[in-house]
């Protein structure tokens, strides 16, 4: 096996295209010899929202963001108030958890930047991929950036 990839992928979402996407892309990299893991950041979340929350919040006047953001609001207040939609999204939710732990190999959790930065070193590159990527607000939290990754480990995009 020519090595370890570390895959910064956005496959929490309940999304199609998102999680097909992230395993279309384990399954390729395993294709091609390597092992994969996709980074588990679950305990960097809320740094990565803070710091995307920042960048919304100097963007509050922007009437282009506050209309796509208003319209994501919408959908979650849907949620809370529609008990079959809520259902539905509950069900649609644990399928596609069930689906990543079954089919997405994940690495350990990362309890800090630091700890992920200096985790890297184990793995022959880190590798991050989505169109989700280039977003501003994506940008703005730093994680798909890949500015964790010592200078001294391979970044693919």
């Amino acid at each position: 096996m020519p090595g370890k990839i570390l895959l910064a992928l956005g496959d929490y979402a309940d999304n199609y295209g998102t999680v097909l996407q992230a395993f279309a892309t384990c399954r390729k990299i395993n294709d091609l010899g390597y092992e994969t893991e996709a980074i588990n950041f679950t305990a960097l979340k809320k740094s990565i929202r803070r710091r995307k929350l920042r960048y919304f919040a100097g963007k509050i006047f922007d009437a282009s963001i506050v209309k796509e953001k208003g319209s994501m609001a919408l959908k979650k207040f849907h949620k809370l108030f529609h008990p079959e939609y809520r259902k539905g999204s509950s069900t649609r939710g644990k399928l596609f958890s069930d689906f990543r732990r079954e089919m997405i190999k994940r690495s350990r959790l990362f309890e800090s930047w630091e700890n992920l930065s200096d985790s890297c070193r184990e793995y022959s590159a880190v590798l991050v991929g989505s169109d989700q990527v280039w977003l501003p607000s994506q940008i703005a939290g730093d994680f798909f950036t890949l500015n964790f990754v010592p200078d001294e480990v391979k970044r693919i995009s």
